[in-house]
């Protein structure tokens, strides 16, 4: 906080506002309601421009003063909040840096494992598929030789069974579509839908199906989670 030498001769800190500054330095002109007001450097040059005789050096030099002053303090203003943002951005930096570490050092064997997991899970249940439905077209093909069933095509083999009484086992049993896509979508979502409808299929259980049954198209982004989530505990559990 700075000193300033008044007209009247008194010493008094400067910490005000420019036009306060300004006030005191350059001395007070009268306005129509008895209160006072600055006259910046501009101001007091114009007048004597004018031909106005009574600005004095003094008036000059303390508006130039008040106005170096004014500027100075701004740039200390500039500078202290330059240093907190600074200061600030250090905290923030150091702060990355510490949780970086941690993130750097975290142990990625368990998703190593999982994904090791996933693939060995995926083939097992390709080769599976792959075994089924190679039986699966033998039996459609031999039912067709023997006149049992005119629909060798396996795109309605699921709606026309090899043996025409027999239609509800045949569905039950007849894999068709991909399965593992399935799976996955499953396992992210907690739920396999198709055309904005949720599928179920004769490789979930009773149980799972009725479950699926009954999300709708409301609530089975959450509920879908929340039985993901559940399905993986219970796994983990086991």
């Amino acid at each position: 906080m700075a000193d300033v030498l008044l007209p009247n001769g008194k010493a008094e800190a400067t910490h005000e506002s420019d036009r306060n500054i300004h006030t005191r330095l350059n001395g007070l002109s009268d306005t129509s309601n008895g209160e006072t007001e600055m006259e910046t450097v501009a101001e007091l040059e114009a007048r004597v421009i004018a031909g106005d005789e009574t600005v004095k050096p003094s008036q000059l030099a303390n508006a130039q003063a008040a106005e170096r002053l004014a500027a100075l303090q701004r740039l200390s203003d500039e500078r202290k909040a330059k240093e907190a943002e600074d200061d600030a951005h250090a905290e923030a930096v150091g702060e990355f840096l510490k949780d970086y570490e941690e993130f750097m050092t975290t142990d990625v064997e368990p998703l190593r494992e999982a994904y090791a997991g996933v693939v060995v899970a995926v083939a097992d249940l390709y080769t599976l598929l792959e075994e089924h439905k190679k039986k699966q077209a033998e039996i459609m093909r031999r039912s067709v030789g023997l006149g049992l069933s005119r629909h060798g095509s396996m795109g309605t083999a699921r709606m026309h069974p090899p043996v025409r009484e027999d239609r509800e086992r045949w569905q039950e049993q007849f894999i068709g579509g991909d399965f593992i896509e399935l799976a996955v979508s499953e396992g992210i979502h907690g739920y396999a839908q198709r055309n904005s409808r949720v599928i179920d299929h004769v490789l979930h259980t009773p149980e799972r199906r009725d479950e699926l049954r009954t999300l709708t198209s409301g609530d089975r982004k959450q509920r879908g989670g929340e039985m993901r989530d559940r399905m993986l505990n219970e796994a983990l559990a086991d």
